[in-house]
């Protein structure tokens, strides 16, 4: 208020002084808004799909290791809501900003009846386009596997996965010279964590 005051002042000035303090005043007040801006912690909710991992410790090990986490100015956050879930959350605070990591795709479309797995996808993929692109939501995929072991639609698998390649903003493969094969900058290696004191004898 204080600023637009000064420029309505000096609008209606001569006074090349005063025109120069408003000009010098906005540059500072940016200054220092960027400065605050730079300094700020922001949050970062992080929703992992599938959410546990009731047969595989990945899941669990990630959340556990990522929750609470600082890194480079964000605050990562885990919210373990289903995809539903997520947007109801993402309606109520638009402004939040939100990563969906997908581990395994078949939570979005898994299910033996061929009908049922289609209208998962539609449903699904429609969901997710709508959070990446209305709201401030990054899609990631960590690709464990070419194609799902348990899943009996292998065409079906093969349109979900090309959907996510193609629509994530990033990509995270375990293998570091399928990387290097595949030139994709927003494809990136991370390498598998370990399983110390997880599984085997203790």
């Amino acid at each position: 208020q204080l600023a637009e005051k000064i420029k309505s002042i000096a609008g209606k000035n001569t006074d090349p002084k005063l025109r120069q303090y408003v000009v010098e005043y906005h540059e500072l007040e940016r200054l220092v808004k960027r400065i605050a801006d730079e300094l700020t912690v922001k949050e970062v909710i992080v929703h992992h799909l599938p959410s546990e991992g009731k047969h595989n410790a990945f899941i669990n090990l990630l959340c556990g290791a990522l929750d609470g986490t600082v890194s480079e100015r964000y605050l990562f956050q885990i919210d373990k809501r289903q995809l539903s879930g997520v947007f109801q959350a993402a309606l109520r605070q638009p402004s939040r900003k939100r990563i969906i990591h997908i581990h395994w795709p078949n939570v979005l479309y898994g299910s033996k009846y061929v009908l049922k797995s289609l209208l998962m996808m539609k449903v699904n993929f429609l969901i997710l386009v709508v959070l990446r692109t209305f709201f401030p939501c990054r899609i990631v995929w960590t690709q464990h596997n070419y194609r799902a072991h348990d899943y009996p639609h292998s065409w079906i698998d093969r349109l979900g996965s090309g959907f996510l390649y193609y629509y994530a903003d990033a990509v995270i493969i375990q293998q570091e010279a399928e990387v290097k094969k595949l030139q994709n900058p927003k494809v990136h290696f991370v390498p598998l964590g370990n399983y110390i004191d997880v599984y085997g004898p203790r």
